[in-house]
């Protein structure tokens, strides 16, 4: 039954990469993090269509502590990679369960790979999420298949630029905006029970940001001899880089050098600070590598990260002050 939930609640995860125009570069690489924050959704609308819009949601309450960060990793990492003919990249947020793409003139999705074989996802007729370029105006319509010794699930996918405008959503407004919706319909046959899946996806892009600003999803669920399930879920981007956006409040940032590190110390430079600095280097599967706590910093403060027992690889370095965080990915050669 778990592999069945989760085929079931794939599309209410969907994420597509892209910018307000979408080209191959939008395309995630090995190292990328989309990170996103749940936020409650009372007061949520469903968005409008068309060009000139604003949508605002700058009133909706982030949940900062579940964070969700999906990390993309290289096939080498993925148990049973080669179940998955074609594929590029892999995605996971426990490196328990990984998503496993071909991104290659478009973003297609081939199935999750476990580390059981035999309880691997693998769609013969795969899910193409996006197709470049895309932009407003652009639609298309996929089908997907999949049958294993399980279950039998098909369905098809149908996904639109259907909206451009103003995006408001907390301490944060971006113009240009993209408004991708995606919307799905899916059968799922196990034994002698049947599931009719279905939902909707309003994912929200610019120039800012591979990932999506912010994503509402609904999901419905009928049949198997059980109530019927309807779920609704938005989350904000965590980790877009805050350039030509109008902020409501200031932020930190700091700077990370060299990066790429050919193995030396690394050195982070703060542009702002007034408060107790924490700063977490974590490797590709989550565990801390290094920690540090500087009391009291102050702008243009350099600290140093020593590169003892900081193996060559791919890291995450995380540094919070006050309601501050920000995570930025660092290359060790």
């Amino acid at each position: 039954m778990k592999k069945y939930l989760l085929l079931m609640f794939t599309f209410s995860i969907l994420t597509i990469k892209a910018q307000y125009t979408i080209t191959s570069v939008s395309s995630p690489i090995v190292g990328d993090i989309d990170a996103s924050i749940p936020v409650d959704t009372s007061g949520l609308f469903v968005p409008s269509n068309g060009t000139g819009q604003s949508w605002n949601y700058s009133a909706v309450i982030e949940n900062t502590t579940a964070i969700n960060s999906n990390s993309y990793v290289p096939l080498s990492a993925i148990p049973n990679a080669s179940l998955y003919s074609g594929a590029t990249i892999g995605a996971t947020i426990d490196n328990v369960n990984f998503d496993v793409y071909n991104n290659g003139g478009g973003t297609i999705y081939m199935g999750t790979s476990v580390m059981t074989a035999s309880d691997c996802v693998v769609f013969s007729d795969a899910i193409t999420y996006l197709t470049y370029p895309f932009t407003y105006g652009n639609s298309y319509t996929d089908n997907f298949y999949l049958n294993n010794s399980s279950y039998v699930s098909s369905g098809t996918v149908v996904v639109s630029g259907d909206g451009t405008g103003v995006l408001s959503i907390p301490n944060f407004v971006f113009n240009n905006v993209l408004k991708v919706s995606q919307s799905y319909t899916q059968t799922l046959a196990a034994g002698t029970a049947t599931y009719l899946l279905s939902g909707r996806n309003h994912n929200f892009y610019s120039a800012m940001s591979k990932f999506p600003l912010f994503t509402i999803s609904t999901y419905t669920q009928v049949g198997g001899g059980s109530p019927t399930v309807i779920t609704i879920n938005a989350a904000v981007n965590k980790n877009f880089t805050p350039l030509g956006i109008s902020k409501k409040t200031s932020e930190n940032d700091f700077l990370i050098y060299p990066n790429p590190s050919k193995g030396g110390d690394l050195f982070i430079m703060l542009s702002k600070a007034d408060k107790d600095i924490k700063i977490i280097l974590t490797n590709m599967i989550g565990c801390t590598v290094k920690e540090y706590d500087q009391p009291g910093a102050v702008a243009g403060n350099e600290f140093k990260i020593s590169s003892e027992n900081i193996s060559p690889g791919i890291y995450f370095l995380t540094v919070k002050s006050g309601s501050f965080e920000k995570v930025k990915k660092v290359v060790v050669e």
